[in-house]
């Protein structure tokens, strides 16, 4: 199994939100932290997100409405 990486313009274009409301969900300190977003793997300088960890939160959102 190939696990596939998303940089964050990818993972702001798949779930339709602007940068900042990412970085708020992941900011702990933000008042919009979502603790049940996926984590962030750092990659040498740089840090990408899983793609199958954000489907499964999309998915997730979408069973919780």
């Amino acid at each position: 199994m190939t696990i596939k990486y998303l940089k964050i313009n990818e993972v702001t274009d798949k779930l339709g939100i602007g940068k900042s409301t990412l970085y708020e969900w992941i900011d702990p300190k933000s008042p919009r932290f979502k603790p049940d977003f996926p984590k962030r793997v750092k990659m040498g300088v740089s840090t990408r997100f899983v793609e199958s960890e954000i489907t499964a939160y999309q998915q997730a959102q979408m069973n919780a409405r």
